[in-house]
Parts: structure tokens; sequence; C-alpha cells
């Protein structure tokens, strides 16, 4: 994993990602390599999310393993009021350009209510959401 945590306060691998709650409020989730992420693994990320934020809202960080493949009903449900319940502002970290394209066309096509943004590495991700901490 890239950048590793050393302020975890929780953590739960779900096989095909991995969620962290850090010291400064941020939730972490670093999705496994090669994973096929649909609406059934979104909705049980965002679970473990509203766990770690007791049901309220909180920033949250999705890092991209290599090759991550989200499916349309994973964008479809990351962008929806369900999908983010729990979300003050999400930053989305990619390797590739492939993911790159991915993001974009999630930005531009699926248009999450709450503040997002891509990123190409994980401090300036975290220095963004950040900005949004009450």
């Amino acid at each position: 994993m890239t950048d590793e945590l050393a302020n975890v306060t929780h953590k739960k691998d779900l096989g095909f990602a991995k969620v962290y709650l850090a010291n400064n409020g941020i939730i972490e989730v670093y999705f496994a390599d090669k994973a096929i992420i649909d609406k059934r693994e979104c909705k049980e990320i965002n679970d473990v999310i509203g766990e770690y934020c007791n049901y309220t809202k909180a920033l949250i960080l999705m890092v991209a393993g290599e090759e991550t493949v989200i499916e349309a009903g994973g964008r479809e449900f990351s962008a929806s009021p369900e999908g983010m319940r729990y979300t003050i502002a999400d930053a989305i970290v990619f390797n590739s350009m492939a993911h790159r394209l991915i993001v974009n066309f999630y930005l531009k096509f699926n248009k999450p209510p709450m503040p997002s943004k891509a990123f190409v590495n994980v401090e300036d991700a975290r220095k963004w959401l950040l900005t949004f901490k009450k």
C-alpha cells in the first residue's frame, strides 16, 4: 500500500479494499490491486464509513490499486445521495492514465453532489480534504 498510515484508530480489511480511520479524521479507502468494484462493494465500504464516523459525515480519501476497476453500478452508487450520505468531501487518488479517464468521467458524468476532486498523490489529497475540516 502506498503511504502507509501511521496514526490509525480503526482498520478493516474487506478483501477488495482496506478502510482506515486516521487520527486526523480522514477515512481512507485503499482498493486492492486488480479489484473489481461494483455497487455491492461500494455499499459495503459505505457501511464501514458510516460506522467509523458514527453515521454523521466525514472526509473521505479513496486510493485506486493497480488495475482497480470501478464498474458503472459502483460509480452510480458512489455519486448518489445514499452513497454520499456520510461524505463532507472526497478525494480520489489515481495512478494510471486509465484511472484518470475513469475519474474524470465519474466527476463529469456522475456529478457527485459533494465536493470531489482527483489527485495523483495522497499527501495533496489529504491537504485538500483537511480544508473542509471543521
